[in-house]
């Protein structure tokens, strides 16, 4: 039989205050620092969904520096503020693709680097998630484009620049070449 919904650590006026673990109704985990009933300092916590975060807490949210292990084996380690990933950060998902730079309310934003499984990588400007604003994507094959994005599609002017040595000015609109 599990017992459930119980802490066990230690206390100051009765409340949960110093390290401790509590063990929740639905199975999630925690082991660590508290202070006045809340988590705050530094710890672990385990979902029954498989994702564990590790780090600094403060008044029962993820708060600083932390490592965020997913269910599905992607790995982010950076900032933290209010629960969610905000600062500067970076995360690898399960296939090798990586993002590094600077989060916002869970979503790559402001500048950063992604570098996809096959190794095309793009470095620049990131809105809620998405390139968008000035950036460079390089390809494998050698081939690059410098430009602006909007909405993870290059829009507006840039410079394209071919495996063979060759360049063109050009103008895109939504992902399409203007002739």
């Amino acid at each position: 039989m599990c017992i459930r919904d119980r802490y066990e650590g230690e206390w100051k006026n009765d409340k949960a205050n110093g390290k401790g673990s509590f063990y929740y109704p639905n199975y999630d985990f925690y082991e660590g620092e508290w202070l006045g009933n809340k988590i705050h300092g530094y710890g672990k916590f385990i979902s029954m969904t498989g994702t564990v975060y590790e780090g600094s807490w403060v008044k029962d949210q993820p708060q600083g520096y932390g490592i965020e292990e997913f269910e599905d084996g992607s790995v982010y380690k950076g900032d933290f503020y209010m629960g969610k990933r905000q600062g500067q950060g970076e995360r690898t998902w399960k296939d090798g693709s990586l993002y590094r730079g600077t989060w916002e309310n869970d979503l790559m934003d402001g500048i950063g680097e992604y570098i996809w499984k096959d190794g095309t990588q793009y470095t620049g400007q990131w809105s809620k998630g998405m390139m968008n604003g000035e950036g460079i994507m390089k390809w494998p094959d050698g081939q690059r484009y410098e430009g602006f994005w909007f909405n993870n599609l290059r829009h507006s002017k840039g410079r394209q620049f071919y495996s063979d040595g060759s360049q063109e000015r050009c103008e895109w609109i939504n992902g399409k070449k203007q002739s």
